[in-house]
Order: C-alpha cells, then structure tokens, then sequence
C-alpha cells in the first residue's frame, strides 16, 4: 500500500494533470463534484470530488476502465487505494508546509505553462474552454500541480541527507548480474552502469524513508474517515 502511495507521488507532474483533463469518455464514470466530506487529516477535509477524481486517476494507471462494468473487488481495491493515497498526501503535504517549503504562484505559472504546451493547446482560450467541457477550473488545476511541485520539493530536500556507499552499487550491480545474467549478451560494465545504479539506490533508498515517515505522521495526526 506505501509502495504505490510513494510510486504515486513521483510519478510526473504531467501524468497528474492528464489524469484531470482527461477525455469526456475517461471522465464519464466521475461522479458529480460535491463538497461531502469523507475525510478529515488533522482537521483538512477531503471531499467526495477528491475521492472520485482519486478513483479515475488510479484507475487510469492501473488500467481499469471505469466506464464499463467492475467487478466489486476491483472497485473497492480502487477505491481503498485512493482513500489511502490522499491521506497520505494530505500528511506529507501537511508536513512539507510545516517545514516551510513553499511553492510560488510564478512557479505554478511556469509548470501550467508547460503542461499546456504538452497537451498542445493552441490558445489560453482553448485551453480555458476545454477546462469548462472538463467541468473543471483553472484554480482546481493550478492547486493540483501546487500539491505536486511542493511534494516534489519535499522529497528533493529529503534526498539531499542520502548518501549512497561503493558497497550499495556494487552489492546491487551483483544482484542484477545474477538475476539477469545470461540474458546479457556480454558482462556489464560497472563503471559504465554506475550512474543508473546509483540513481536506483537512492530512489530506493528515499522509498523506505518516505514510508517510515509517513507511517510516524498516521501515528501522530488525527484521522477521521466517514466513510
């Protein structure tokens, strides 16, 4: 569960905005937007709309088309998931804020900017059209890519305590030798792969410092589920 919240979160801002500004079709098993709360983390409200755009986002990266018949396992797996995953947003958030990482408006700006060019909007006026067919408003988008640029920063400032030892690569270089070893066309060097390796070592290593942190922070906020 921890593992696919912290996947979740480093996954490319622009996969969070896709995710919002899908297509009519992806959006058509949404439910409409209401202001119900489901949940509280320390007293900051998640809404249904939270919870249901949760549930198309994890189910556009799972793979899962909302839009024909679930099975009721598969749905509240979905739903499950993305419960979890916005608590846990909303404690990393909470205490990423604590800390006084902050995000500008000029930066949210930038990334916005970014992420039309992606989607290839021609005009701010398509753009802001598309946002009304979406039934979706610039303030919803410009506080999602806020939450995931202040995210992103919270784990940057996380990485920069990880270090990473020769023993780390090397023991990790041996353990894909071995595993993959015969699929090699011809041994591996080390020092060529050493940059990939240890930029999976850190990953890996901020991982297990993400979960052990946001399991002391379920510890020590107050949770209210109503659902």
């Amino acid at each position: 569960m921890k593992k696919h919240f912290i996947t979740t979160l480093l996954i490319l801002i622009t996969l969070a905005f896709v995710a919002a500004c899908g297509t009519g079709e992806e959006k058509a098993g949404q439910a409409t937007h209401d202001n119900e709360v489901i949940a509280s983390v320390n007293g900051d409200s998640i809404f249904r709309s939270d919870f249901e755009y949760a549930i198309q986002a994890m189910a556009l990266r799972t793979g899962v088309d909302l839009t024909t018949e679930v099975e009721e396992d598969t749905r509240q797996f979905l739903e499950e998931q993305a419960l979890e995953q916005l608590i846990d947003q909303k404690l990393v958030v909470q205490d990423a804020e604590a800390k006084g990482i902050e995000v500008s408006q000029e930066e949210v700006s930038e990334q916005l900017e970014l992420l039309k060019d992606q989607a290839q909007f021609e005009s701010d006026e398509e753009f802001v059209a598309y946002l009304e067919e979406q039934d979706l408003t610039l303030a919803e988008i410009e506080d999602d890519i806020r939450i995931q640029m202040l995210i992103g920063k919270y784990f940057e400032e996380l990485q920069t305590d990880i270090t990473v030892t020769e023993e780390e690569v090397q023991d990790y270089f041996d353990e894909i030798v071995a595993m993959y070893g015969e699929e090699f066309e011809e041994t591996p060097d080390l020092e060529e792969e050493r940059e990939i390796i240890e930029a999976q070592v850190k990953n890996e290593k901020l991982m297990a410092e993400v979960e052990t942190l946001v399991a002391n922070l379920r510890e020590t906020s107050d949770i209210v589920i109503n659902i």
